[in-house]
């Protein structure tokens, strides 16, 4: 593979800066194969030397420092946080590891499984994705796992600064350089002003009524309900990775 593209599904290969500069909504059923997904993804764009940064509330991206078999070393990519870190994270430290980002060009791994509390990740998330989005120039490309609890489609009121940052990036990210990718289990649960504004949306197994509603009003957002109506009943019965 070229080192300037991003191998997507077999036969598809597109441009890695465009993929980069692109939102992408990723949305599957536990098990389906969503975080696989995202972390072939970020070997493509790490192959392809575009800076990737990994926002990773569940601890589980710290597998891509190892090959899929475990043989060999996989990513030299920084984890910071989590049980597997190669430093800590504090709550308190968003802006400070946005500026690393932005300054030393550094591709990372954001690991908010340790954090104690809701309110922890939300603190860190919006103070990181806040200052990213503000003094971000040049091309990176942020996925955010488990996109629901920083975008909720219910929102509380402390949850408000934090949604208003995601949109910033989603919507407008491109203009500073930033890409990002989304994913979710439950579509129906990201909130609609992110999830409606991405330019690209992956649909793997979704089985839930409500979550096909949701992946609906995108596709029918692009004017095409005709391939809603072939695509619609497909969503429950693909294979993981489909």
């Amino acid at each position: 593979m070229p080192a300037n593209t991003v191998t997507i599904a077999p036969n598809l290969t597109l441009d890695a800066d465009y993929i980069a500069g692109a939102s992408i909504a990723l949305l599957g059923k536990r098990g389906a194969g969503k975080t696989y997904a995202c972390r072939v993804l970020a070997e493509n764009l790490f192959d392809a030397h575009v800076q990737t940064v990994i926002v990773d509330p569940m601890g589980v991206f710290w597998g891509l420092r190892a090959s899929a078999d475990g043989e060999k070393d996989g990513l030299p990519i920084p984890v910071f946080g989590g049980d597997h870190g190669d430093a800590p994270l504090e709550p308190t430290a968003g802006a400070l590891m946005a500026d690393l980002v932005v300054d030393e060009g550094l591709s990372m791994i954001l690991d908010l499984s340790g954090f104690g509390s809701r309110t922890q990740e939300r603190t860190f998330a919006a103070a990181f994705l806040d200052r990213l989005y503000r003094r971000n120039s040049e091309l990176v490309h942020l996925i955010v796992d488990e996109a629901d609890l920083f975008a909720p489609q219910k929102p509380r009121r402390e949850d408000a600064h934090l949604l208003v940052t995601m949109e910033n990036i989603v919507r407008r990210g491109r203009n500073k350089g930033i890409g990002a990718t989304v994913a979710s289990q439950r579509a129906a649960v990201v909130h609609k002003d992110v999830l409606t504004q991405v330019d690209a949306l992956v649909a793997l197994r979704v089985a839930a009524p409500q979550d096909r509603d949701a992946i609906r009003d995108w596709v029918r957002g692009q004017g095409d309900e005709e391939l809603w109506s072939t695509i619609a009943p497909s969503l429950p019965g693909l294979a993981n990775g489909e």
